[in-house]
């Protein structure tokens, strides 16, 4: 084999794994983003669930109930670890801001990454 021959070979193989790479990126950035949307949904769920909760505790009927009391600081507890998430999460909102994926986590037609 020639000089150019094991060149050329070498570039294949680089353009080769480099678009293998490209994919699998693409790939996983799809998956993060869409786990990104669904977690931002939860901690909007828990914050809703959490201020529920709460409503119903400070009831004259309700007040001073330890089971309550007890669900109402797991579901402050709960809010709190979500929202420890809240940089992955709102990666999604600042991507999708600037043109990035639609709605079933791809590039729309016409535009680049």
């Amino acid at each position: 084999m020639t000089t150019l021959q094991i060149t050329i070979s070498l570039l294949v193989v680089s353009v080769a794994l480099n678009a293998l790479a490209f994919w699998f990126i693409r790939k996983l950035l799809t998956k993060l983003l869409f786990v990104s949307d669904n977690l931002g949904e939860v901690n909007d769920v828990m914050l809703r669930f959490s201020e529920h909760i709460e409503g119903v505790y400070s009831m004259e009927t309700f007040y001073g109930d330890q089971t309550l009391k007890s669900l109402l600081e797991h579901s402050r507890l709960i809010v709190t670890m979500i929202q420890e998430f809240d940089e992955i999460y709102t990666i999604a909102d600042g991507y999708s801001s600037l043109g990035g994926l639609d709605e079933e986590g791809e590039v729309p037609d016409g535009e680049e990454t």
